[in-house]
């Protein structure tokens, strides 16, 4: 069973509505949506299937991203803890409400507190860095959040533009960690090149002990990224998202992690699901092991237990300092 394992999920996207039901009829939305068929394809999903099966839900159900379905999910899956971070799509379309606030995640979380923890969204660019410095203050001293994300695809400054300076400064003096999206945006709308994983270079440097966890393997960027994780011991390597293609596409997964553990050792490489898992997920990832030619030709070590329970929890609940404790129903 996936349960053997503490398993905790970085980037768990939930909210108190269905976005698809609220903004169906905005041309923006449609084309978000459009572009989110790549994404789907690339997990191995069938895009017009689980659309439909979204329409043919009742009219009454609970939406699907709130905490309620989303624990239910997460005992399902055996995930233990999720960092409830907002959704952000809305933020850069023509579309209202623009996203859900870090309001709601501080209530959401204080709700479950043994099951979610908050990561909140913080956009300097985009509300002004002295609001983000405020609001980072009162929820990391005030609200006892460790962890948060800055999402670049919908920012306007690079990763490694000096205006962010001051946010990432307060952030390293008070100990949080900040995880960016890095690689392609993915979706309509998204400023892809902010989150080239080559700008967090200069971060590292500047901000040498900031805790950084950059997502979606940096990809197709992922040789930059492990490069920078190598040489800097302050970041480190989320494989969300990507993680799905162990199931469809596992030589593809293995060439990710094996280059990933080789540049950046098995310390710093992170599971995650980019929204809660399937039980497939985690048991695609609880199942894996390098191909013999890959280990023989690319040298990747094979997989222990040891090294499955750091990446699925105990490398995450280090670095933001929580109990790795067995939490799922």
């Amino acid at each position: 069973m996936a349960k053997d394992y503490f398993i905790i999920e970085h980037e768990g996207h939930m909210g108190p509505h269905n976005e698809a039901e609220l903004y169906k009829d905005m041309p923006d939305f449609n084309r978000f949506l459009y572009s989110t068929g790549m994404c789907m394809r690339i997990m191995g999903h069938d895009p017009a299937a689980a659309r439909a099966a979204m329409a043919a839900l009742p009219s009454d159900a609970p939406p699907l991203g709130s905490p309620e379905v989303q624990i239910g999910r997460m005992d399902a899956a055996g995930v233990d803890v999720a960092m409830l971070v907002p959704h952000w799509q809305a933020a850069y379309m023509n579309v209202e409400p623009k996203g859900v606030g870090n309001d709601w995640v501080i209530e959401t979380c204080e709700k479950y507190s043994d099951r979610l923890l908050p990561g909140p969204v913080f956009r300097p660019s985009i509300v002004g860095v002295r609001e983000t410095l405020r609001e980072m203050e009162y929820l990391v001293k005030e609200k006892g959040v460790r962890y948060c994300k800055i999402y670049p695809p919908g920012e306007v400054w690079n990763m490694n533009d000096q205006r962010y300076w001051p946010v990432y400064s307060l952030a390293e003096e008070l100990g949080l960690v900040v995880g960016f999206h890095t690689g392609h945006g993915y979706i309509y709308g998204a400023n892809t090149y902010a989150g080239h994983p080559g700008h967090l270079e200069e971060v590292a440097r500047e901000f040498y002990d900031l805790k950084i966890l950059a997502f979606h393997f940096g990809w197709p960027w992922q040789d930059e990224l492990n490069c920078i994780a190598g040489a800097y011991p302050n970041v480190y390597i989320g494989m969300s998202f990507l993680n799905n293609t162990v199931n469809n596409r596992p030589r593809f997964f293995a060439k990710l992690l094996g280059e990933s553990i080789i540049y950046a050792t098995v310390d710093k490489v992170i599971w995650s699901n980019d929204g809660v898992a399937t039980p497939a997920a985690v048991d695609g990832f609880r199942k894996f092991q390098f191909p013999q030619d890959l280990q023989e030709g690319y040298g990747y070590m094979a997989l222990t237990e040891e090294d499955k329970a750091k990446m699925f929890g105990l490398n995450f609940a280090k670095l933001i300092g929580i109990e790795p404790r067995k939490r799922a129903d």
